[in-house]
């Protein structure tokens, strides 16, 4: 067996341990190194090295770490409201101490964000082995009991049924490649574990906190003032170095058997893996894990799996009804070390976090109601081309600096993206219908479908699992589909994948200054990739909408990942055609039955359309007489001008083509099959272009 990690993992914990003093004091050190060479060391193939490149190019964007510390930062005060929102509930007022006791350790928790961060960075692995649960071990309770005490290893509990047993860490750590190179190549898993390892820091920090105003309480019988004080003293203390051990003690419980020990210190750093969404998989969920780890090829497709099921379990346990359900079958890994095992989410939390969905859903729709929220594009085309012709973003809340986007924003982005949806939906179904239909209603619940998997799998760390929901089902029947789905996994094989795709689409650019980069065209596998390769690029045609100049895009949302849109860079017609909302699909490839134009075809006749629909749109949309219009009669005169372009646009484009021996061969074949003479006359074969 080769033992490549044996070493780095050893080292890893019992830096992890010294730093908060605890190997020492209780002679751990060689036990828990024997854990760590016999649990994470394993063979490495050259499907372990191709995944720890796809992996780490995927991480590669510079968007990545800095969304990663915003859900941090959120989480760090999201986790203390959810507690408040349960005292609330539970109309409990120690609860509610409690929680505000959390908030001050979101901010004095930041002290020992940088320490963290730059030994997770160091070391790139994670600074702790979870050792919450002891039937990963194989122990009884009692042995379990034995192990606090001792940190020894059950005598029955063999290397390999602890390997099996604590499974993967995280999705993105294996440290498959050895030397230098494998250090350069895993610099954005490092920098992702060093803002881990420095928000569990901040959020082991709100746990202490809460644990100590429970202590406080304990001692001083309630005594206001002897409580504060005491409380302060329990909590100043450092939770890192010296003071360590000392201050994680201080806060057990002499009563309790399950806060005795190192117990406070595992239940924190339980609460502060469920908050990063690190949590350890259960049941079927681990069981699929493990079978993506065994399957390498898989892990292509899907190259996340813990982190996105963790914040997809967290994030619809706050959409309002559904939450309550997920909640209940939802399971964790217990905080109460005599419980052992895992358990459901206690009814005053979901409760609480359900409190918070219902307020998430008032405000979403109040500011849908106003116009200042979006949800993700419809199924139509026709609409989606009109939220992006009028330069309006999906997923995005309209602030005084302009549209920005909430997406990344977990776990609350999926409930603001379902709500907003939700009353889009609603909102066409009564515009569409006086009376209820069940052809209405059908496209009301097909519209509602479309937005539950555009909130769910649309995400892009849920990549993978679209990838592969499309391929399994009907979907894949789409060229399209399956040319995305392909390039999708294409992608991941190549080195600092995500990194590249940003310089390219950022050096494409008609001025750095500008802060705006050229939206590129593509609609095939080699095509999409590309688009992400420098100096290759170049050669794709520009994007079109069905109106308005060549797309643009914002380097500054290239490099964040976080989209944005200023309302001053939109032109009056996008932003009076964004308010009436008519939608008029574009030009897609099917020129004519039976022929398909090729990438560059396709991004000629939309600029043709595009440049001609223009100044015709500005002159009527723009004009007086056209505002004073109703509706119904503004969208006639619309679609009817848009008729007009398309047919001027398509004859413009076939006497530009006319001299194209291969266009107009595909251009005869496609009338013969129309006309049912392809078998009497036969097809010609096009010329080479």
């Amino acid at each position: 067996m080769a033992k490549r990690l044996s070493s780095t993992c050893a080292g890893t914990f019992d830096y992890f341990m010294k730093s908060l003093k605890f190997a020492d004091d209780i002679g751990a050190n060689g036990a828990f190194n024997e854990i760590a060479k016999a649990s994470l060391t394993k063979k490495n193939g050259f499907m372990d090295i191709v995944s720890e490149i796809s992996i780490n190019g995927l991480l590669s964007s510079l968007g990545t770490p800095l969304i990663n510390l915003i859900s941090g930062v959120t989480q760090s005060l999201l986790m203390p409201t959810v507690r408040l929102m349960e005292g609330v509930v539970t109309t409990d007022r120690k609860i509610l101490r409690e929680a505000l006791s959390m908030y001050s350790g979101s901010i004095t928790g930041y002290t020992d964000f940088i320490p963290q961060f730059r030994r997770g960075f160091a070391k790139g692995m994670p600074l702790d082995i979870d050792v919450t649960d002891y039937k990963r071990y194989g122990m009884t309770k009692g042995q379990y009991d034995d192990m606090l005490q001792k940190m020894g290893l059950n005598e029955n509990a063999s290397a390999e049924e602890i390997r099996a047993l604590m499974g993967d860490a995280y999705d993105y750590v294996n440290k498959a490649i050895p030397g230098p190179l494998g250090e350069v190549i895993r610099f954005p898993t490092r920098l992702l574990v060093g803002i881990d390892e420095g928000m569990k820091a901040v959020l082991r920090r709100q746990k202490f906190n809460a644990m100590a105003y429970r202590k406080a309480l304990e001692e001083t019988a309630d005594n206001p003032k002897a409580l504060n004080d005491r409380f302060l003293q329990i909590r100043n203390q450092k939770l890192l170095g010296d003071e360590g051990v000392d201050a994680w003690k201080s806060v057990g419980s002499a009563d309790n058997p399950d806060m005795q020990g190192l117990a406070p210190l595992l239940i924190a750093q339980n609460y502060a893996k469920m908050s990063i969404f690190q949590q350890e998989l259960l049941g079927k969920a681990k069981s699929l894990q493990q079978f993506r780890s065994e399957f390498k090829p898989l892990m292509l497709m899907l190259p996340f799996f813990k982190t996105p099921y963790n914040i997809l379990k967290e994030g619809l346990t706050f959409v309002p009804a559904v939450g309550y359900g997920v909640g209940r079958l939802a399971y964790r890994y217990a905080d109460d070390m005599a419980v052992g095992g895992s358990v459901p989410m206690s009814r005053s939390e979901i409760l609480a976090r359900q409190s918070i969905g219902f307020g998430a859903l008032a405000t979403a729709w109040t500011l849908f109601d106003k116009g200042l929220i979006t949800g993700t594009y419809p199924e139509n085309a026709g609409e989606r081309q009109m939220l992006r012709d009028s330069g309006i973003p999906e997923l995005s809340i309209k602030t005084p600096m302009g549209w920005v986007s909430y997406q990344k924003i977990e776990p609350l982005s999926t409930v603001f993206g379902l709500i907003s949806d939700l009353n889009r939906n609603i909102d066409n179904y009564l515009n569409s219908t006086t009376e209820v239909n069940a052809k209405d209603f059908d496209e009301l619940v097909a519209a509602s479908m479309w937005s539950l998997k555009n909130n769910i799998m649309g995400k892009s760390f849920m990549e993978g699992f679209a990838n592969a929901i499309n391929l399994l089902s009907l979907e894949a029947s789409s060229a399209q589909n399956l040319s995305s789905a392909a390039a999708g996994i294409g992608r991941v094989v190549i080195p600092y994948g995500a990194l590249l795709n940003s310089i390219a689409r950022t050096i494409d650019s008609p001025d750095l200054l500008s802060g705006q980069a050229y939206d590129r065209q593509a609609t095939t596998f080699l095509e999409k990739m590309q688009q992400r390769i420098p100096g290759f690029r170049e050669s794709l045609p520009f994007m079109y909408g069905v109106y308005g100049e060549k797309r643009m895009l914002n380097i500054l949302d290239i490099w964040t990942g976080i989209r944005t849109a200023d309302e001053v860079d939109r032109t009056e017609l996008q932003q009076e055609l964004g308010v009436l909302g008519i939608a008029y699909a574009p030009v897609d490839k099917s020129f004519k039955s039976g022929m398909k134009l090729n990438n560059e075809e396709l991004a000629r006749i939309r600029q043709i359309s595009a440049e001609i629909a223009t100044p015709i749109l500005e002159s009527v949309v723009l004009s007086d007489s056209f505002r004073e219009l109703d509706e119904s009669s503004k969208n006639k005169i619309f679609k009817d001008t848009m008729r007009r372009v398309r047919r001027a646009a398509s004859t413009q484009f076939l006497v530009e083509n006319s001299g194209n021996q291969n266009f107009m061969t595909r251009l005869d074949n496609a009338s013969l099959i129309a006309g049912g003479l392809d078998k009497l006359i036969g097809l010609e074969t096009p010329p080479e272009e």
